[in-house]
């Protein structure tokens, strides 16, 4: 029988037997397209969802097809059908995972019996197609993501299902209910579900004379454990190698002064024992646990990590790294900067979650800070002006927080951007004044200086401006934050590749970060100053497919798309612009687009200007 899986990692089987995949990425989207779609798709439209660049794109189908067909067909069935016009999958008794879950959740899912519903659940291995991102071919991402959407909420309303038939098992549950946080954090009654079934199972398990051992209470920040990674090669050599990886994380994650992080000595305890990290995070007083693993097989290495909720047991965040064992020193240097990157962003972003979660009616200055950094990330005049409000009660509650500062002095800038106050001049004076105020307070924390740099660089302080994000840089040098400002500070300066190289190496360390489009917005004004127009246009529409509602995006893709002639889709830009921001005239963007050379300065805004931006 042969087997198509398309949830997670592709893989195809006959037999059992897992079948050498073409290395082609757009040759797998090609399937994935045909089986999906589950009707005769026209060669012209085919070429135009994958092939919108090549010379040929109908020599690059048909080589495509030719690769595909000894993959799927076989002697008792012809699955590629194709004629000169047109091509289609028939599946001829081929199982295709995510359609034989549609196909038995069609009638209904109360027909299901519960072991059929794990064994759908099961085979959910991960994100549909998650590792066949096409950035070139956006009709083709757009069909993708909406897939992906749709198999996510078919998965919720699976697992969903799986809950209410458990309900009198909270064993057999919680793993179910685990998955449901995971996939829809921002789901308050998932959340509560999941907390009950916890303290149900907690609470069987007890005796009843068991009395919990006395614990150190949660500090005030994002708390963290890194227990020693596993040696899973079985060879005493490696131990330095495995050990190593550890301590380095617990040592860049400690350069981070927002998060609370256990010495090694401590966590280092643990070595060579199965521990409950639940049991193990009540011991030492955090929130959440790192492990992992690594294994070496002949001169390659695979190390894995995640990060856990011990709350909850969830796993917030696991990634893999498999690497070419040349240089053992550089691997896990490489390993562990990627590590620490992800773990970063990802704890930051689940305390984001549970401050936004809680809307605790007397939170601490750390509540503020989280919930306040949340509704910054929204991008909205209202979200904008309860982020100040929050840094504010932050501040009342405790006067020494330097980041409640340094969120005040982000918060206060965006309302200087979009003229969201009385007073921009004002917006900007007290947004210089609070990142001033955060490096007072502390100046071993990388984000007081990454905030000043942005007010120095808008006050159009350039010199000063590199000075504080390289000083942020070199505090912490595994921020993706600190490399994605140096890129917008290098940018409007007018170094493109040192812009672009800084911005890559933000974005590669933190794919999914709340606050990716504001980077695409500075590699997308570097391109523009450097006259790179049409690389503006690429990174500007990146930019509004992660934030459609950004109005830089707009700003920077009407100027560019009027210097490349294409007059009325500047227009349209400068429409969707004015919608976003009525009153907006070329003074306000003199004011608020920090170029450093007056020549080009005038350069972006005749772009504008020639579109119809009055002054």
């Amino acid at each position: 029988m042969l087997e198509i899986r398309l949830l997670g990692e592709i893989e195809v089987t006959r037999e059992g037997q897992r079948l050498t995949l073409p290395q082609s990425r757009k040759t797998l989207a090609l399937l994935a397209y045909l089986a999906l779609t589950g009707r005769r798709q026209r060669r012209d439209q085919l070429c135009g969802v994958l092939w919108e660049r090549p010379d040929d794109p109908r020599a690059a189908l048909r080589w495509s097809l030719s690769k595909l067909r000894p993959l799927v067909d076989d002697a008792t069935a012809k699955r590629i059908v194709s004629n000169r016009d047109s091509v289609a999958f028939e599946p001829n008794g081929a199982l295709v995972d995510i359609l034989a879950i549609r196909e038995s959740c069609a009638a209904g899912m109360g027909r299901l019996t519960t072991e059929r519903l794990q064994e759908l659940a099961g085979m959910f291995r991960g994100d549909l197609l998650e590792d066949l991102e096409l950035a070139d071919c956006r009709e083709f991402e757009a069909w993708r993501l909406a897939q992906r959407e749709e198999a996510e909420t078919l998965r919720i309303r699976i697992l969903q299902r799986l809950l209410e038939r458990l309900s009198e098992q909270p064993e057999q549950a919680l793993p179910f209910a685990r998955k449901l946080v995971e996939l829809a954090p921002e789901r308050d009654d998932l959340c509560q579900a999941l907390d009950d079934l916890v303290a149900s199972v907690r609470d069987a398990a007890l005796a009843p004379t068991a009395m919990p051992a006395a614990a150190p209470a949660f500090p005030g920040k994002p708390s963290i454990a890194v227990l020693p990674f596993e040696n899973m090669s079985g060879e005493a050599e490696q131990e330095f190698f495995v050990d190593g990886i550890a301590e380095d994380i617990i040592t860049r994650l400690s350069k981070y002064r927002g998060f609370f992080v256990i010495a090694r000595n401590s966590s280092f305890t643990y070595k060579g024992s199965h521990v409950d990290v639940t049991e193990v995070a009540q011991q030492l007083g955090v929130r959440y646990v790192v492990e992992g693993s690594a294994r070496k097989a002949g001169d390659q290495v695979r190390v894995t990590a995640q990060l856990i909720d011990a709350g909850s047991g969830r796993h917030v965040w696991a990634e893999q790294y498999d690497r070419q064992l040349d240089d053992v020193f550089a691997v896990q240097d490489e390993i562990t900067f990627n590590i620490v990157a992800g773990l970063a962003q990802e704890l930051l972003s689940a305390e984001m979650h549970r401050a936004w979660r809680r809307k605790a009616p007397n939170p601490g200055a750390r509540d503020c800070y989280m919930h306040g950094l949340w509704r910054y990330g929204r991008f909205t005049a209202d979200d904008n002006a309860e982020a100040m409000r929050l840094a504010r009660q932050g501040i009342e509650l405790d006067p020494n927080d330097a980041n409640c500062y340094a969120l005040l002095g982000f918060a206060l800038h965006m309302e200087f951007m979009y003229d969201w106050g009385d007073d921009r001049w004002r917006s900007i004076r007290e947004a210089h004044e609070a990142a001033l105020r955060s490096v007072a307070l502390d100046d071993h924390d990388s984000m007081g200086y990454r905030c000043l740099a942005i007010m120095e660089l808008y006050l159009k302080r350039h010199d000063e401006a590199l000075r504080s994000i390289e000083k942020a840089v070199d505090l912490n040098p595994n921020d993706a934050d600190g490399f994605a400002i140096m890129g917008g500070t290098l940018g409007y300066a007018g170094d493109y590749e040192g812009a672009r190289a800084n911005v890559e190496k933000a974005i590669r360390h933190s794919p999914r970060d709340p606050f990716l489009a504001s980077w695409y917005n500075h590699i997308a004004h570097a391109a523009a100053v450097a006259g790179r127009h049409e690389e503006a246009v690429d990174w500007a529409h990146r930019l509004l497919q992660a934030r459609p509602h950004f109005p830089a995006g707009h700003r920077v893709l009407a100027s560019s798309l009027s210097h490349l002639g294409r007059a009325d889709d500047a227009r349209a830009e400068l429409h969707a612009l004015l919608a976003l921001v009525p009153n907006l005239g070329l003074a306000d963007v003199r004011l608020t687009v920090p170029i450093k050379n007056p020549d080009i300065m005038e350069c972006y805004l005749d772009g504008l200007r020639q579109t119809g931006l009055p002054d």
